[in-house]
């Protein structure tokens, strides 16, 4: 097992985030034929897993990529004192859309060295956030591209309790299981629900922008629903209206 921090960072130019240090732990594993292979996780990547392709290269497998059936990206160790050099280099795809959801590292390097951590707990670690990882992919594809709320709603819930028991409730990481959430009830059209799935996060990530523009957007819909409700002549709400004249 090995850990380390990165030394340098491409992104894909047409990302919008800043560059920021990545920390990465990866687990290395050798079957009976000598083939390598294993999973790594960490801040300001996502979880991987990666298998040989020849000595010290792999390809690696993200979430994202795998669930749009996308081709590997790729990682090679080179054998520095005390470790490794971790070069990874995404596949970068040519569809717009999967571009601008996520930033590719055109070049990432990491200086890896030994951990020494219990080997079944950072490996179940990984397996866990490589789950979890999978599920809010699906999620999130089943929000934005099939209008599936109810499922989506669902895997979130199957998210959360997944990234609660590893990070703790109510930071960064548990809050992308919530956002699945209230975005499935956004589309069914339960605003006030939604809402209050995220008001939680208020305290813990008051800059984050993400939580913003959800919550902006939550706010848009839910007048745009009393705005209906208030004028609709159909509407069988009771409740007091205004004279309009």
């Amino acid at each position: 097992m090995f850990s380390g921090k990165s030394t340098s960072i491409t992104l894909e130019k047409s990302c919008k985030e800043q560059s920021e240090n990545v920390e990465i732990k990866l687990v290395l594993e050798n079957d009976s034929e000598g083939k390598s292979s294993g999973l790594f996780y960490g801040k300001g990547t996502s979880s991987a897993e990666f298998r040989s392709v020849a000595p010290l290269r792999y390809e690696v497998i993200y979430p994202e990529a795998s669930y749009n059936k996308l081709p590997a990206s790729h990682m090679e160790l080179i054998p520095v004192e005390g470790g490794y050099r971790a070069v990874i280099r995404d596949h970068i795809p040519e569809d717009k859309e999967l571009r601008e959801s996520t930033c590719y590292f055109e070049k990432m390097e990491v200086i890896l060295k030994p951990l020494d951590e219990p080997v079944d707990s950072v490996k179940a670690r990984a397996k866990d956030l490589l789950s979890a990882e999978y599920i809010m992919t699906e999620g999130f594809h089943l929000i934005f591209n099939k209008n599936e709320f109810r499922a989506a709603e669902a895997l979130g819930y199957k998210a959360l309790p997944i990234l609660e028991r590893l990070y703790g409730k109510l930071i960064k990481e548990a809050f992308y299981a919530d956002a699945i959430i209230s975005l499935a009830l956004m589309g069914l059209e339960r605003f006030d629900e939604a809402l209050n799935i995220i008001a939680p996060y208020h305290k813990v990530l008051p800059d984050d922008k993400i939580l913003k523009e959800l919550e902006e957007l939550l706010q848009k819909s839910k007048k745009e629903q009393d705005d209906l409700f208030r004028y609709d002549p159909d509407s069988k709400e009771d409740i007091d209206l205004d004279p309009l004249a």
